[in-house]
């Protein structure tokens, strides 16, 4: 049975044919494999394996975003630091040992 394997990582789909598959996992070229994994799916469409890295993707591009967006806030409150101007003294304390 011809499945669809989605990458997330390589942003590609591959046709594959499956010889069995269960609820959780599929066999292909003789190996089994989970239907999903950290960045491999698969799927009986098209459209559903792209569905699947467009989702991923854009997961990426607002996790970027989040970081983006803190590192800019950052910036802007570093930015805005200035130099104290009382600077404390450090006394200077000898050993009498």
């Amino acid at each position: 049975m011809k499945k669809y394997r989605a990458n997330s990582i390589s942003n590609m789909i591959t046709v594959v044919e499956a010889e069995r598959e269960t609820d959780a996992t599929i066999w292909v070229s003789g190996r089994r494999e989970s239907k999903r994994s950290s960045y491999i799916a698969y799927f009986d469409k098209w459209e559903e394996a792209h569905a699947y890295i467009m989702a991923t993707a854009l997961r990426k591009v607002e996790a970027c975003q989040l970081r983006l967006k803190s590192a800019e806030k950052n910036y802007d409150i570093t930015s805005k630091m200035t130099k104290p101007k009382i600077e404390l003294e450090c006394e200077h304390v000898q050993s009498t040992t």
